[in-house]
């Protein structure tokens, strides 16, 4: 009779379920990486967008708006918290420095990007 034996198939399967856990272990890690990306992107987006309108701040009104104290924007299910923190290089020739962190939380942890960009402010006239 040619046939398998109980314990040849009980490793069997052991091996195929072992195999079958590590694959679904590493398409959860790749999902938590994507989705980890795609609010890093969102991030970046956010950062860029304060600091144009910094930018735009300064050259309509001719100061820059000081948002030292964090505040919260919605993006999808993520709260984003960010401080603009702007500081005059050279105030004569309307030259500044602005500093742009945010921030959220991804499980446990707390995760900050942060940009900086100098900003001058011209006559458009």
């Amino acid at each position: 009779m040619g046939g398998f034996t109980l314990v040849e198939v009980m490793i069997a399967t052991a091996i195929l379920s072992f195999g079958m856990l590590l694959i679904f272990h590493s398409f959860f890690m790749s999902l938590n990486s994507s989705n980890y990306l795609l609010d890093r992107l969102n991030a970046s987006l956010e950062l860029s967008n304060e600091i144009w309108q910094a930018q735009d701040s300064l050259r309509r009104s001719g100061n820059i708006q000081y948002m030292l104290n964090p505040e919260e924007k919605q993006l999808g299910q993520k709260t984003y918290s960010w401080i603009l923190q702007p500081s005059a290089l050279n105030s004569a020739m309307g030259l500044y420095k602005a500093d742009a962190v945010v921030f959220w939380h991804e499980n446990k942890n707390e995760i900050k990007l942060s940009r900086s960009a100098y900003i001058d402010h011209y006559d458009t006239k």
